[in-house]
């Protein structure tokens, strides 16, 4: 664009004042000069002149074509002639000329409007004369290292500053206008057009505009006020500078940042104080039904957060990240006394746990906490007492409290809080605790209270929440592998991974394939497999740009010296190169070089070759169990010669893992080793069997029935489906209803069952996916986690009543082959029904009776409203209500819902069916009833619940069936109104199933059951259905095959050497959810730690049989007699060794006896 003053005028004049995104530019008429856009820190200027009066005249001049600077001269020259002819202007001309132009460039500041500090100050402002500016009487203060001001320096000086801007001879215009850009980016508002002739408004014709050039920058995104913040909402910024908030790092759940909850009771509780006008110090507060609405809510930032706290209710609600994530109400407490529910002693020290113990068993739930976090000090086995740590900080300390009650939780799953009832908190006693000091924690397990003198928590309710996804674990087997072999592409290329990272020593991996080779997934999954192992893996067409390369991949280079031959060159030291050769190759085509292992694919031969070098072992050692040898390999470790560890036949020596260690050591790179596995055969460096072997250079060489080879890890064929007598459905994962599949079970028709219980075969089986059909959480036992509540098959006994049809209800697991069912839970099946009409019945009419016989004691004529009706049990109370001639009330979802219960319904008159969902049932049960209401409402929905309660007569019965979410005002309960929820009828806890099994068998003989019409499925079509209700599962005839699973025999004993350890104890607890019952564990001293003692109880309590006994296993009489100890509880069925003896020093500080102390177990 041509420059055009008007332009540039009206562009200074538009955008000069009130904007805080700034920017200049200095243009001329060849083109931009210099430009800056930003916001700076404000500094103030201060001014100087050069000592040279010819440097300050030459700038004068260059800078007199500005008009402000030449009109400023003119005005100063003017009354400097009168100064000189009254004598007050002494010295030569060129220094009043100097002078002249020093005090015209202050009036150029002034004009621009720049303030200034220092001797100009004064005359710029106008506090000075010109004669008293000039007058040397006016005074001269010393300038001295400005170290806040930036020096605007007019000619060259004898001084500099850190902050300096030079206005010389070069460009002195160009250096001025840069400071008034500088100062215009700092907050200043300067006027630089004023160094201008003065422009004539409107601009002329012609002049461009200016609207085209502003246009949307659609590259960020901006946020946007979608409503303006309530008067009463508080905003709170959390940073982690803060001391109260320093701790949030040590707060991590499932390894991810997260914030917590009692970061958000402090923040109200900080609030609240602040609005009593009261120190929160010296405070005693009382949280009351506080909900928190976002359970798993993590973020990897904090940020701000906004609280609302009403005046008169003290009602609040805290707001993160714009949603909803705290409600409840908060209140002052006076003269709170702080009782404990209980004593403070903590028991015996042997059932104790300690911090390390605590944060172990927390962290395998998912609770990754550290510092402050970690305030639990100590804790007896069984939650009575517990030791919290004062830090001074009331979020570390009340989330202690939280820890103490998820600490005795049995399970394994990450729960995160949803509810307090009540939390007491007196902040004025607890303060007079030192920091540091240990505050003991009362736990009152049956009531749910955990208090003290200082805080009292009642009613904590969790929420399982769903984990990361761990990786899907590596299953291998290690196995011999010859060098010249038959395998799959995949597990050849596994094998020479492993051979290559054994012999070379590396932890980087840089692998080539050249050509349209599609050997790069194998390599990538066989790397991945190396955690250690870093690896990069490329494909090129040729070698040019390839160096240092550990693995080379080449087609036929038996055919291409000249392929071959680039890829030795590009190979770093150690390195290999597999070359994809026919099915008929020889050996013999590939002269000159190193063929370490050849394995045939079948569609091609695959060959591992490397550069010849010539290998020699100077030093030969023979390893034996005798350790006679140990003083030999460490001297040569220490001096890191060349060796080679040689082994016969002795499978118990363990030379694999020592050289594999040793290598690992200082010194120990130049370490090999031969294993002779077989009988008879004597090493000889002379023969050529040996010594061609020992010039692979091969750091493992293992000779198993005449052929060389070496040990490799190989994935385990994960086998197919299998078909048992127990297999029933489960989802892999619980929140995903696509992970649906079919499982091995332990149960078989010849298990022994109690007196109580009944093996039967499944014919059908009921599922609902929108209900009780899928259990809400994972249960620690694996079968708990299956699916189905009703059943229907054949009694399966030695006994008279074998093959007796029966119907039937379990707490899960029904949908399988065979369940093991509670006899309360069983009823014959009708002559004229079918199983897949049975399987519909247990559960729906249970309820139904239960609700409305047992609870209601409904009598003939009552009226009642049953809401919904469309649901199954809605159709059972339907009949049952028929069955006692109800004035029936009923709601519909739908217009074709309303004809189906209608059609099934006749005798309920259309004006009695209202809507579910819309709340016109109150309506229509007020208006027939006259005001009164029903006698009797059976509501299952959460769906307009208080409309519901509304339709209740006096004295009339409210039948609560599901989870009730909310709370019921009291004025409900007057007038002899009564409200009863159902208990989960079909657990085997349930003191009502006798009652429940007499209801359904009377309902039977009356003939009021009628078979709801679900539809049916087959097994394996049921993955197809998960999105839909309730189903009835075809089991039978037909076979079924199922994933396999491992299942303990519970007749049978397992031995764990070593079961109190680490490892020892989660493996204890494995084989215990899979159906273990008697365990044998080997300790040299017993329960010593809380943790073991914890488990130990904990399987105790499910009924497991664990012995702990010290035998010595090291030798003979302590192995029979372990043996004979845990043979009394049963057959053993399996042996685990897990025992283990660290004696931690580098090879070259070991001793014999510390070999056999660690080779003893």
């Amino acid at each position: 664009r041509k420059l055009d003053a008007e332009f540039c005028g009206l562009v200074q004049r538009a955008l000069k004042d009130a904007h805080h995104h700034r920017g200049f530019i200095i243009h001329s008429q060849l083109g931009e000069i210099q430009s800056a856009m930003g916001v700076r820190q404000r500094r103030e200027y201060c001014l100087i002149f050069s000592d040279a009066p010819a440097e300050i005249v030459e700038i004068g001049k260059k800078l007199y074509e500005l008009k402000a600077f030449g009109d400023a001269i003119r005005r100063v020259d003017a009354s400097l002639e009168e100064l000189v002819a009254g004598g007050r202007v002494p010295g030569p001309k060129l220094a009043r000329v100097s002078l002249t132009i020093q005090l015209s460039f202050v009036d150029l500041l002034k004009e621009v409007h720049l303030p200034i500090k220092g001797r100009a100050v004064a005359y710029a402002n106008g506090e000075l004369t010109l004669e008293q500016a000039v007058s040397n009487r006016s005074g001269e203060a010393r300038l001295k290292n400005p170290q806040d001001l930036i020096v605007i320096s007019f000619g060259s000086t004898a001084m500099t500053f850190a902050s300096q801007v030079n206005i010389s001879v070069d460009r002195p215009v160009v250096a001025l206008l840069e400071l008034l850009g500088d100062a215009y980016l700092m907050g200043y508002t300067v006027h630089p057009d004023r160094l201008y002739p003065p422009m004539s408004w409107p601009v002329g014709k012609g002049t461009p505009m200016i609207s085209p050039l502003i246009k949307w920058n659609h590259d960020t995104d901006w946020y946007t006020v979608l409503q303006t913040p309530r008067p009463s909402e508080h905003k709170v910024s959390v940073q982690i500078k803060d001391t109260v908030w320093s701790c949030l790092p040590g707060y991590k759940i499932d390894g991810l940042p997260s914030f917590p909850m009692t970061g958000y009771l402090y923040i109200i509780w900080e609030r609240f104080t602040k609005m009593r006008n009261i120190p929160l110090e010296n405070s005693c507060v009382s949280f009351q039904n506080v909900k928190f609405r976002n359970a798993a809510h993590i973020s990897k930032t904090f940020g701000d957060v906004y609280v609302q706290i009403s005046k008169i209710t003290h009602k609040f609600e805290l707001y993160d990240s714009g949603t909803l994530s705290v409600t409840g109400s908060i209140s002052t407490v006076e003269n709170w006394r702080g009782e404990v529910p209980g004593d403070f002693q903590l028991g015996n020290v042997d059932d104790r746990l300690y911090t390390q113990d605590i944060y172990k068993k927390l962290r395998l739930r998912g609770y990754n906490y550290s510092g402050a976090f970690c305030g639990l000090v100590e804790s007896d086995i069984f939650g009575g007492v517990t030791k919290l740590k004062w830090g001074s900080n009331w979020v570390t300390f009340v989330d202690g409290l939280l820890q103490a009650k998820l600490l005795h939780e049995d399970t394994r799953e990450l729960h995160l809080p949803t509810v307090i009832d009540d939390l007491t908190v007196d902040a004025s006693k607890l303060s007079d605790y030192p920091a540091g000091a240990d505050h003991a924690l009362v736990h009152c397990r049956t009531a749910g209270i955990i208090g003290s003198q200082c805080v009292d928590l009642r009613g904590l309710s969790t929420m399982a929440v769903p984990r990361r996804k761990c990786p899907k674990p590596v299953i291998e087997t290690y196995t011999f592998v010859p060098l010249q072999v038959e395998l799959p592409t995949e597990v050849t290329v596994r094998v020479f991974v492993q051979i290559y990272l054994e012999s070379s020593h590396t932890l980087h991996v840089k692998v080539v394939e050249v050509g349209e080779g599609d050997l790069a997934p194998f390599f990538e999954q066989a790397l991945d497999h190396h955690s250690l192992v870093t690896s990069t893996i490329a494909k090129s067409s040729n070698l040019e740009n390839h160096n240092q390369c550990g693995i080379i991949v080449v087609s036929e280079a038996s055919t291409n010296p000249t392929i071959l031959r680039s890829a030795l060159d590009s190979l770093r030291p150690g390195g290999v190169v597999i070359t994809r050769e026919k099915p008929s190759f020889r050996t013999s085509t590939l002269p000159g070089v190193t063929i370490v292992s050849v394995a045939k694919t079948g569609s091609e031969t695959l060959v591992l070759l490397k550069r010849t070098e010539h290998i020699s072992t100077s030093k030969l050692i023979t390893v034996t169990n005798k350790l006679d040898w140990l003083a030999d390999v460490q001297e040569t470790v220490k001096d890191g010669e060349e060796a080679l560890l040689l082994v016969y036949s002795e499978p118990l020596c363990g030379i694999l893992g020592l050289i594999k260690c040793l290598r690992c050591e200082p010194g120990g790179a130049h370490l090999r080793c031969i294993f002779i596995m077989d009988h008879g055969v004597r090493f000889n460096l002379g023969d050529k069997f040996f010594a061609e072997q020992l010039q692979l250079g091969l750091a493992i060489n293992v000779l198993k029935n005449g052929v060389w080879g070496t040990y490799r890890h190989l994935l385990l064929e994960q086998g197919g489906k299998v078909e048992r007598q127990h297999i029933f459905g489960e989802f892999s994962t619980p929140e995903n209803r696509s992970s649906f599949k079919w499982v091995e079970g332990p149960l078989t028709i010849h298990d022994q069952v109690e007196p109580n219980m009944v093996m039967v075969q499944v014919h059908c089986a009921a599922i609902d996916f929108d209900t009780r059909g899928t259990p809400a959480s994972r249960d620690r036992f694996p079968q708990s986690n299956a699916l189905g509540f009703e059943f229907s098959g054949i009694v399966h006994e030695s006994v008279d009543n074998r093959g007796r049809r029966v119907m039937g209800m379990a707490a899960n697991g029904a949908l399988s082959t065979l369940v093991l069912a509670d006899r309360r839970l069983l009823w014959e099946i009708p002559q004229e029904w079918s199983f897949e009409e049975a399987a519909s019945v247990p559960f729906t009419y249970g309820t139904a009776l239960y609700g409305i016989v047992h609870l209601a004691k409904v009598t003939c004529g009552e009226s009642i409203l049953i809401h919904p009706g469309e649901s199954e049990i809605g159709h059972a109370v339907l009949h049952v209500a028929r069955y006692y001639k109800c004035d029936i009330y009923t709601t519909a979802d739908s217009w074709r819902q309303r004809q189906l219960i209608r059609g099934t319904f006749p005798e309920i008159p259309d004006n009695h069916i209202g809507g579910s969902g819309d709340g016109s049932f109150e309506e229509i049960v007020l208006k027939h009833t006259q005001g009164r209401g029903v006698d009797i409402v059976l509501n299952s929905w959460s769906t307009n619940r208080e409309a519901s309660l509304r339709c209740l007569s006096r004295k009339g019965r409210f039948i609560e069936i599901g989870k009730c979410e909310s709370g019921i005002e009291m004025s409900f309960l007057s007038h002899g109104r009564t409200i009863s929820t159902l208990p989960d009828l079909f657990s085997a806890r349930c003191p009502s199933l006798d009652v429940v099994n007499g209801l359904l068998k009377d309902a039977l003989v009356k003939g009021l059951v009628i078979p709801s019409r679900v539809k049916t499925c087959a097994p394996d079509d049921l993955y197809r259905n998960v999105a839909t209700g309730k189903l009835i599962v075809q089991i039978r005839p037909a076979p079924l095959q199922a994933f396999p699973r491992f299942w303990c025999d519970s007749q049978m004993t397992y031995v764990v050497i070593g079961g109190l350890g680490g490892v020892g104890l989660e493996l204890v607890d494995w084989l215990v959810l899979r159906g273990g019952q008697k365990f044998v564990l080997v300790s040299r001293s017993g329960i010593v730690k809380g943790y073991a003692s914890l488990r130990v109880k904990l399987w105790r309590s499910y009924g497991v049989v664990v012995r702990v006994l010290t035998d010595d296993t090291t030798c003979r009489e302590g192995c029979s007699s372990l043996l004979r100890n845990a043979a009394t509880l049963g057959p053993i069925a399996g042996i685990f060794n897990l025992a283990s003896v660290v004696t931690d020093h580098c090879f070259e500080d070991q001793t014999e006896e510390g070999f056999i102390t660690a080779f003893t177990p």
